[in-house]
């Protein structure tokens, strides 16, 4: 794989989209919330950008795996399984069912590397989304390309848990939920739906949970417990496979917590809306979080896992989080 990508470096592409509430409709469906709920003009929950925005490659510009061809805006890396690897996420204001929006994509690494598993290639993607000419959304997408896996050998999670959480969550994906959120996000991979292929092709055991689905479950379960809590910063990775009809834990490690006074400009409290009062409370993602006039404001980050029953790691994310009391 000696095949320079630097021209790659730079080059961007942008998107719209309408943000139409029945996305976020159906995305509630899928985590087992009340769509009724979700109303024109509701703040997005974090991340739940994810869900607009969607690739729209026609089915004849599909490659084998359910992916578009590479070549067109990502570089045309020969290795063939694809994964999302991480990122990081930081909400500046408000995104806004019903308001249009745009999101411009920039490749700023493309990285060759050898593993202990083979030859890889990470691809780090930066976006930005804007509605109504504010800056909303930044967010930096790690992709990676692996070899494929050797036969018979199939893929699993390698990491051990650092020690126990302040309290956890179990959680079994099954084929009806990995189905929907497929649909929502217009991700037609197979390796999350397709058996066969799965383990015919690329090694896997079982379709494989998207590393999306288990973030919005990591902050599904962080702001069901911690409802006045808003989150404006996420940095996520994912460990390993977590694979269909698995059962695993989601679980929370608190770091220590500072006090300050509050004092917010106007992108400050328009992030605190993210996770704010006008977010129906049974949305996933949603809390009650809103700064009320003067008051003390403490801010801290929550370490989040899915693990196994070896105890082994699927996804870990640390949430920077405020809350105004």
């Amino acid at each position: 794989m000696n095949k320079p990508f630097s021209e790659w470096i730079g080059k961007t592409r942008q998107s719209y989209d309408s943000m139409a509430a029945e996305t976020m409709k159906r995305y509630a469906a899928t985590m087992d919330r009340n769509p009724a709920l979700v109303v024109d003009d509701d703040p997005l929950s974090p991340c739940a950008h994810w869900f607009y925005f969607t690739p729209m490659e026609a089915l004849s510009e599909l490659a084998e795996d359910g992916h578009p061809h590479k070549g067109d805006f990502l570089p045309p890396i020969e290795l063939p399984r694809r994964m999302w690897a991480g990122g990081r996420v930081k909400n500046l204001s408000a995104l806004r069912t019903g308001r249009p929006a745009t999101k411009t994509s920039t490749i700023t690494r493309v990285e060759q590397k050898n593993g202990r598993t083979g030859s890889l290639c990470f691809v780090t993607v930066v976006h930005q989304l804007e509605q109504g000419g504010v800056l909303c959304v930044e967010e930096e997408q790690d992709i990676v390309y692996r070899e494929a896996a050797p036969k018979g050998v199939a893929p699993k999670r390698g990491q051990a848990m650092p020690g126990r959480t302040d309290w956890t969550e179990v959680w079994k994906p099954d084929a009806v939920q990995l189905f929907r959120f497929s649909a929502i996000t217009f991700n037609a991979h197979r390796i999350h739906y397709d058996a066969d292929y799965c383990r015919d092709v690329e090694g896997y055991p079982a379709p494989v949970v998207h590393g999306p689905l288990l973030l919005h479950r990591i902050l599904q379960a962080f702001t069901s417990r911690h409802t006045s809590r808003c989150v404006t910063h996420i940095s996520y990775r994912a460990m390993g496979p977590v694979y269909l009809g698995e059962t695993v834990k989601v679980g929370g490690i608190d770091a220590s917590a500072q006090t300050q006074p509050e004092s917010r400009n106007t992108a400050s409290s328009e992030t605190a809306d993210v996770a704010g009062k006008k977010l129906p409370s049974d949305t996933p993602g949603a809390s009650d979080a809103s700064p009320k006039g003067d008051s003390t404001v403490h801010s801290g980050v929550t370490t989040m896992f899915i693990f196994g029953s070896e105890g082994n790691i699927g996804m870990q994310a640390e949430l920077s989080w405020e809350e105004s009391i």
